[in-house]
This record gives structure tokens, sequence and C-alpha cells, in this order.
């Protein structure tokens, strides 16, 4: 089946949906391709509780978002779903308490109320035709029925790099034992007994069993209270042995992981696993761009001439050498930015990245991929590919 648009979004994330929307409100027919389901894809599976990269770094609460536009719309969407909630102090950033399902609802909303965008839910990007520097078609799968577009421009918001990858465009990809770890969240139900001190007898349990079987279990990174009196969030993340395990046998660990704590920790001792993000990638295939942003640029709080959107979450790199996060902090107060190349590819002139997948060192992308940075980096592609779709026009 051949089908018009002007600009092809690939994944419909916390970076494709903005994407989409914004390049819809500019005018033009865009097509939504999304694996999932649903909208939101990583923002919702992961079970993350706060929304990072939203505002500037300092003690004093944020007045409102870094980044305007669709950011702070989506920001506005949020409160009005839950009134009670505001900016969260973590340290020295801020974040924003959101449930997942509201993402879900927020972006679908956004996604349902735009005549010039088509959503493609259950649909894959199979392969990419090029022709000299351009991109001329992009075939589709949705649950078996063929679709091919023929785009002006493409945006691959996959977060994999899965259509930089199928153009043969240029691109980044640390090797995997530089790759930051991939990481995983286990929510947790039926927990009994006071939850402030969870996380410490976590790790202490785990510190305790035999190195035999430490090798074979995630790593304990963290815990978090959820929002009844008896859930919680386990973080972990993953060391080699088990980031190329396939989705079964990785939740098989999962299991063993959550019945040993059980039967030491007594808190524990009859919680459930209410729900499991599965393998979250924190580290894929980034676009060879027209600029490279780099770690001193964000550290600096670099601005630039064609600056785009406005970074100051801290590089959160989660380093495989030590299975622990690093941290490097941009001044209090300030933030650089993410200039135009970033987002455009050095080889195939109408292919634009977003999201996990735009031009930036390893390390600098420890600090753009949280999301809502993500979200501002969606927009600005949105509305750079509907500018260059213009552009071609008598």
């Amino acid at each position: 089946m051949n089908l018009a648009c002007d600009i092809l979004v690939a994944g419909g994330g916390v970076a494709g949906i903005p994407a989409a929307v914004a390049a819809a409100r500019a005018g033009e027919r865009v097509v939504l391709v999304e694996k999932e389901d649903f909208p939101g894809g990583a923002g919702v599976i992961a079970l993350h509780r706060n929304l990072c990269g939203l505002y500037l770094n300092g003690p004093h609460e944020p007045k409102e978002t870094l980044n305007p536009g669709l950011t702070r719309e989506i920001v506005a969407r949020f409160k009005s779903l839950s009134p009670a909630n505001r900016p969260a102090q973590m340290g020295r950033v801020w974040g924003f308490p959101f449930k997942p399902a509201h993402l879900h609802s927020v972006y679908e909303t956004l996604a349902n109320a735009e005549p010039n965008l088509t959503v493609l839910y259950s649909a894959t990007v199979t392969s990419v035709d090029c022709c000299g520097e351009r991109i001329t078609a992009v075939h589709v799968h949705k649950q078996g029925e063929p679709f091919t577009f023929h785009p002006a421009a493409v945006i691959d918001a996959t977060g994999s790099g899965e259509v930089i990858r199928l153009s043969g465009a240029p691109f980044q990809l640390a090797t995997k034992a530089e790759r930051q770890l991939s990481g995983c969240t286990v929510h947790l139900d039926g927990i009994e007994g006071e939850r402030e001190l969870l996380g410490i007898k976590i790790a202490w349990r785990l510190s305790r069993l035999p190195a035999a079987e430490t090798h074979t279990l995630p790593l304990f990174a963290g815990f978090a209270e959820g929002v009844s009196a008896q859930d919680g969030l386990c973080k972990f993340s993953l060391p080699a042995i088990l980031d190329t395990m396939d989705d079964d046998a990785l939740a098989a660990r999962i299991t063993h992981l959550h019945a040993l704590l059980s039967a030491h920790i007594p808190e524990l001792a009859h919680s459930r696993i209410l729900a499991y993000s599965g393998r979250m990638e924190r580290e894929g295939i980034r676009l060879a761009g027209l600029w490279e942003l780099d770690e001193a640029s964000l550290l600096t709080a670099r601005k630039f001439a064609d600056g785009l959107v406005r970074s100051a979450w801290p590089i959160e790199f989660w380093d495989p050498s030590d299975a622990a996060p690093h941290y490097a902090y941009p001044p209090d107060g300030d933030f650089a930015e993410i200039p135009r190349g970033c987002l455009r590819s050095n080889r195939i002139v109408n292919l634009f990245a977003t999201g996990r997948c735009i031009s930036a060192s390893s390390r600098a992308l420890a600090a753009t991929r949280v999301m809502g940075t993500c979200m501002a980096l969606g927009e600005a592609a949105g509305n750079e590919a509907a500018s260059f779709v213009k552009s071609l026009q008598p």
C-alpha cells in the first residue's frame, strides 16, 4: 500500500510524539510509526516516576520548565491530571513526579488532536531506500500489512537508531565494553513495614551472596518508595553477562532475585512483582551529524548561534567498568544549548534524528537522553524537518 506523507517519524516515544505533533502543527502531512500499540515508549515501559531534565539545577524550586513550547504544554497537562504535583528536589537537580499512565494519556491526546498526523501503532520500519544523499522510500509492516511511504523528510526517534542503520547513514556506536550499562526496574507491591531503609537492606543482602551468584544477577542501583503504603521500585543495572540474555531468560533472573530477597528481608517476605520494565538501553546508535555535542560543551554551559534545545541535566554515565553511575554537573542556574547540526545527518540531507539518536559523544548523551530534554529535542526535530520540507517547495 502506498500512502503520501511529507514527514515520516519512526518511533512514538518520549521524543517521537513531540516531533510528529510539531511537524503536523507546522502544516505538514505526518505519518508516525510506532512498534508498540500505545504512545510513550520507554517513558511508559521503564516505570520511571520522575520526569528529569525539565529544569535548571540549583537550590531553589524552579518556576517554569527550561524549554518552552511542547515540553511546557505537556507538563501543564500532567499538572491538570495531578494538581498536587510540583517539582521535586533530588540532590542538586529537580524532577517532576508523574505516572506512566498519564504520559500515555497525554501523548495519545496530543496525537489525536492533529488532523495532519496519522499514527500507525504495532508497526515497524523494515527497510529504507536511498538514492544518492536522500531517503526516497520507507517500507513499513503493520501486523503483516506492507506500507510504502515516500516522505520528503524522515525523523529517527526510535531510540535504537533503527532508521539511521537501515538508511546506511554514518553513525557512532560505543563498543560493548565502553557503552553505558542497560537497566531495568521492578515494581514491587505487598511491602510490609518501613521502607525508608529498604534500599540499604537490599544492597547489604546482595553483598552477602556468594560471588558465583552475584555474577549472574542484576546489579542493585537503588530503591524508591511508591505512591501507596506498600509498593516500591527497585532499580537495577545489567552487567554484560545479563545484557546478552533474551527477554525470557532475563525475566527469570529477576524472578529468582526477588525470591532471594523475599526469603531474607522481612519487609519483602510477602511482596510480589507488580510490573517489570524489561531491558532498557541507555545508549545505542548515535547519528553522525553536522555537529557532535561533547561533554565539555555541556559542563561549561556553552551556547550556540543555532542552539535549539536547552540542557541542564548532569552527565549521568553508568560506567560498565564499575557498574556505578558517575555524575558531572554544569553550573547551577545555567544551561548548555544543543545546536541544529546535532539533529541532521552529515550525509543524508533529509534524515533527522532526535531523542537518544542525536549526534553526541557517549558521555554527552548521558546528559541529553533524559525525558525532559528528549521532549524538547523531539519538538525541535519536528520543526526542523518541517522547515526543510517547506524549503523544497517552489
